[in-house]
């Protein structure tokens, strides 16, 4: 969706169809509100990367991970765990996302935790040079963490930047500095020693009990290439499938708007390559549509992407 009357216009379609009974949305910045309003009597809707506000407020938009909010929060609550912590420099993107997660979330809980916090905007289409000129609005020379809540370009031209600053703060950041752009910029590595959360598990570390080597083979077959399969949103858009793919299945005949509205709200796993054991709609009476409190949590170090504890962050989001 492209314009926030997209979402008007997609909707319509949707309840036009009379074969939908379900709505999945994968990332949206813009329309997601327009859509809601204009189907959500009809039919339930699953958010697989819930990023915006309404994504995460509205009531009865469901998501079967922790949303922005999680990754985000776990952000502020790792960099206060930073030794020696005491300031923060951020970069958010301007975009409707990335204001909302920088400003709403990741600032409060940042200063809750007792950190001095710098904020700074930039475009999603940012230059180099643009990013260098905010990472020194950022005060980032003297600040212990530096932090980005932005798309994989502007982290690119951060992470050189640093680099031809020999600047050192500890990074904790999104996995969307670890989208494939990052290591092909890096051929094959990821910035040494930096810190992503996500609203999942990274499809890039194996793990047969969570489901993501069952993606990797799945996305495999299909002829992806690993810049796709790779891709942290386009697996959580293939969890997210997959599982309501698993609540049609059981319920078989039975299946209709209204018998997978309450079976997404009951549902209570498993879930592929997500944290967390979800209770949709009973986790958090502000952000209604997360259902889950948990982060995924990876560092690369020694030249390899590891997988650390996964963060709660269930006292921040109430």
């Amino acid at each position: 969706m492209l314009a926030e009357e997209d979402g008007q216009k997609c909707g319509s379609e949707f309840v036009a169809d009379k074969d939908v009974q379900v709505v999945v949305v994968g990332l949206a910045a813009v329309g997601n509100a327009s859509l809601y309003r204009t189907v959500l009597d009809k039919l339930p809707v699953v958010v697989a990367n819930p990023s915006a506000e309404a994504d995460q407020t509205t009531k009865g938009v469901y998501a079967f991970n922790g949303g922005s909010l999680s990754p985000i929060a776990a952000d502020a609550l790792l960099a206060a765990q930073v030794p020696g912590a005491k300031r923060s420099a951020v970069l958010h993107s301007s975009n409707p996302i990335g204001t909302f997660v920088g400003t709403k979330v990741l600032k409060p809980v940042l200063e809750s935790q007792g950190l001095e916090v710098a904020l700074v905007p930039i475009g999603d289409t940012a230059t180099a040079p643009e990013v260098v000129s905010a990472i020194q609005a950022a005060g980032a020379a003297k600040s212990q963490v530096f932090q980005m809540t932005t798309l994989v370009n502007q982290c690119i031209s951060a992470y050189d930047a640093l680099e031809q600053q020999n600047l050192t703060p500890a990074v904790v950041t999104t996995y969307q500095c670890s989208q494939p752009a990052m290591w092909e910029h890096l051929d094959g590595k990821l910035p040494e020693g930096w810190t992503f959360t996500a609203f999942a598990d990274s499809p890039r570390v194996p793990n047969l009990e969570n489901g993501r080597d069952s993606y990797v083979a799945a996305m495999t077959r299909g002829g992806a290439k690993d810049a796709e399969t790779f891709n942290g949103d386009a697996a959580m858009a293939f969890s997210a499938i997959m599982t309501v793919a698993r609540i049609a299945n059981q319920l078989g005949a039975k299946a209709s708007p209204e018998t997978i509205r309450k079976a997404i709200v009951d549902y209570d796993g498993p879930l592929m390559m997500t944290p967390g054991k979800p209770r949709c709609g009973k986790v958090s009476k502000q952000f209604v549509g997360i259902c889950t409190t948990m982060a995924a949590v990876t560092k690369y170090e020694n030249g390899e992407l590891k997988a650390l504890p996964p963060v709660d962050v269930n006292a921040i989001l109430q």
